[in-house]
């Protein structure tokens, strides 16, 4: 599989705790298995954008044909329009693309990735499965 993870994945940038406050809580609560999984279900979510399916599909290659990094883990509560709050984490395509990738939870505890958005030609591009 061609996701990869930063080695700081999991740690706090000090530039946003000064900027925004604590969030390692958030960090801490998902771990590698989780985000392999999300993956796994997203390539087979329907997602519709081909920026999006080309990222989905380089996680699920053979490591080193096009490499994903999960530059950080999930971070940054935002509010949902149907209330209660979501999560995202960070990942770049050795393409130099930046994406972030929304979860949601199932029942069973596990999360799935609902949303991805990312920047495209100075807009900000949303996908949803």
């Amino acid at each position: 599989m061609g996701i990869l993870f930063h080695q700081d994945w999991k740690k706090a940038d000090p530039d946003y705790v000064r900027r925004f406050g604590s969030y390692q809580g958030y960090l801490d609560a998902v771990n590698q298995q989780q985000i392999l999984q999300a993956m796994w279900a997203a390539a087979g979510a329907g997602f519709r954008d081909t920026w999006v399916r080309e990222i989905l599909s380089d996680a699920s290659a053979a490591q080193g044909v096009h490499d994903v990094m999960i530059e950080q883990g999930t971070h940054q509560p935002e509010n949902l329009r149907s209330g209660g709050f979501t999560l995202h984490f960070t990942m770049r395509n050795d393409r130099g693309r930046a994406y972030h990738l929304y979860i949601k939870q199932r029942d069973n505890g596990a999360i799935y990735v609902n949303e991805v958005s990312f920047m495209r030609n100075g807009h900000l591009v949303s996908d949803f499965a």
